[in-house]
Order: C-alpha cells, then structure tokens, then sequence
C-alpha cells in the first residue's frame, strides 16, 4: 500500500513538473453568483418511541465560493436524531474537488420511521487558460456505521453530480454524469468505499473565459442506523494544492525582493 502511494505521489510530481506553471492558471476560479450549496435534515418522517415526529432543519449559503465550509450540526430534541455535515469545494490548476467530511446521520434503534440528510450544489468553475479533456473528476466516499437489529432496517447513500460545460462555440451543455449508490440492510457494522460510476468519463476541452459547473445532489438514508461520510482524498489533488501553495510563496518573496 505504502509502494503504491509512494508511486502515485511520484507520478502526480512529475506530471506537475512537466505541466509547470501553466496547471496553475487553468481553473482560476469559482463563479459565486449562481454557486450555492445545501445540507437539509428531514427528520419529519422519524417517530420516537411516543410516535412523536422530528423536525425540519436546514442550512444554505449562496453566491457561495465553495469556501468557508458550509457547516449543519443539529441534534432533534424529540427523536434524538443526529444530523452533521460539512461540504466545500476546491480547485488547483486542472483539478477541482467537491468535499463532504465528518457527515453523520443517526437514528436510534428505538425509533420507527427514518431520517435524511440532504446534500445539494452547484458550483461553476472559470477558466483563465483551455482546461484540456481529462477523465472526469469525482469524488470517493468512505462510508461507515451500524445498521442496528430488525427485518428493515438499513443504511443508504444515493447520488448525482451532473457535469455542464461551455464549448468553444458558447454553448453550455451537459457532458458527463456520475451516479453513486449504496445500500445495506445487514444488522451490524460496516465499512467500505463507494465511487461514483460516470456515463461518458471524459470532460472535453473547456476554452479559456468559459466555464465547469457541477451540479450535485445526494440523499443518506437511515431506519435505524448510523452512517458516517467523508471524501477520500486524491493524492494528485493534494499534490497541486501544495505545488501551487509553493509556487504562490516564491511569487510574493519574488514580488518583495
């Protein structure tokens, strides 16, 4: 494992020294105006053992420039429901990240019903240089939780992230889809990773001025169980964030000297 990360780190180094600065000038930002994300915690169709509902709990942020981290912590005082999330969005040269981490749904086994978090977004890429066709990016998951005793109780994650972009004539069309999926009625603990599966895999060349939007939506389900989200980080996105950090520092002690 440690072989096969060291080897990916050293393949995401030389592709950046071979791209050099230019991978840093190809998305240089986020389109605040119509981006937006959306965390929503229905807990109305959960009943505690009083077959007492939960409530209706939401956080929105928009124009929105994928940071800060939009943030849902919210505990149902009637059903003791848990809901948390946090959800960002980053770029570095031709790479770009959607972020879900510490996302926790919780039911307790004494409820009837289910609860739902919700996760919504888009986000709107711009480019200052062609970002070249690549694979589609997209994001892991690393899942884990309970599914608590009982004929149906499970755990569920489904998901969409549309993929719109604008052509070298102007036209803004959809060029890739990745649905995810996951489901487990089986009493006890799990753990595992769920990738999205995309329906083309590649982005077409997005010319300069012109722009990347990701349009996402999620739902976790659980009846009663417990579930825990958060995105695998990719080694090369990492790798960027760091290079262009660098590459940042030097241009501001050039800049002073």
């Amino acid at each position: 494992m440690k072989t096969k990360l060291a080897f990916a780190f050293a393949a995401c180094f030389i592709g950046s020294l071979v791209t050099k600065h230019s991978a840093f000038a190809q998305i240089s930002g986020i389109n605040t105006l119509p981006s937006y994300a959306t965390l929503k915690f229905n807990d109305t169709l959960s009943l505690n053992p009083s077959a007492s509902p939960g409530a209706l709990y939401q956080q929105t942020t928009g124009p929105w420039a994928g940071t800060p981290t939009l943030t849902l912590n919210q505990l149902d005082s009637t059903t003791l429901d848990f809901a948390n999330g946090n959800i960002n969005a980053t770029f570095a040269g031709p790479s770009y990240a959607i972020n879900f981490s510490a996302l926790t749904l919780t039911q307790p086994s004494v409820n009837s019903g289910n609860a739902n978090l919700f996760v919504n977004f888009y986000v709107e890429y711009t480019m200052s240089s062609t970002l070249a066709s690549q694979p589609t990016l997209f994001p892991t998951f690393f899942i884990n939780g309970t599914v608590q005793p009982g004929s149906s109780s499970f755990a569920l994650m489904n998901g969409t992230i549309n993929y719109y972009a604008v052509d070298s004539a102007g036209v803004n069309s959809i060029v890739d889809t990745v649905t995810y999926g996951y489901y487990n009625n089986t009493p006890g603990t799990f753990s595992t990773s769920v990738s999205g599966t995309a329906s083309n895999g590649i982005t077409p060349n997005i010319p300069a001025g012109s722009t990347l939007g990701l349009d996402g939506s999620f739902v976790f389900n659980v009846d009663p169980a417990s579930l825990s989200v958060t995105t695998v980080p990719e080694p090369c996105f990492g790798m960027f964030l760091g290079l262009a950090a660098a590459f940042g520092l030097l241009r501001r002690r050039q800049a002073r000297a």
